[in-house]
């Protein structure tokens, strides 16, 4: 990542975020970084190192860490609070597993289909880890994804018990 300059009046929060047991990056982890009231005042995506940057006016300030099919750390429903202050911080989120679905037709040929898992999410979206504050599935959804044409796709998924369901997508074309 490029390093930026960080105004004076201003405090700098760096880390990696890395799996618990295995120190593997987190690409795609949402850090957020919530006042002394529990407002989120800023919020990064970590990048494919697992690396995060926030700046922020005031110490101290609590970090949360969370990315969707991933547990919260002390197998919580809630991401756990880690205060800090400014340099660099290292967080971690426990392993997850992988769900992977291939869609095909009867004669075995491959089909973009819509896939849904039906189950209870054990660590539902918080929303100061979600980019618009809400979690955007129906209750009872754990995740939604649609297969491309080559029927085949994964997604993370905490270990649990799910019903999951697919249908064939439909897709229009328009020329003109």
């Amino acid at each position: 990542r490029a390093q930026s300059t960080v105004p004076p009046d201003r405090i700098a929060l760096t880390g990696t975020v890395t799996v618990q047991t295995t120190a593997v990056a987190v690409p795609g982890a949402r850090v957020t970084a919530l006042d002394s009231e529990g407002r989120a005042i800023a919020s990064t995506l970590t990048g494919s190192d697992g690396s995060f940057d926030l700046v922020v006016e005031s110490e101290p300030v609590d970090l949360l860490v969370g990315k969707p099919g991933w547990p919260y750390g002390g197998g919580v429903t809630e991401p756990v609070p880690v205060s800090v202050t400014a340099g660099h911080h290292d967080l971690t989120l426990p392993p997850t597993s992988t769900l992977s679905v291939t869609a095909s037709s009867p004669a075995g040929a491959p089909l973009p289909a819509h896939v849904t898992v039906i189950g209870i999410d054990p660590s539902p979206p918080h929303p100061a880890l979600e980019a618009f504050g809400t979690d955007p599935l129906a209750p009872g959804v754990a995740a939604m994804w649609d297969l491309d044409v080559s029927g085949a796709g994964a997604i993370d998924l905490e270990p649990g018990s799910y019903d999951v369901t697919g249908r064939q997508a439909a897709f229009s074309t328009s020329i003109g």
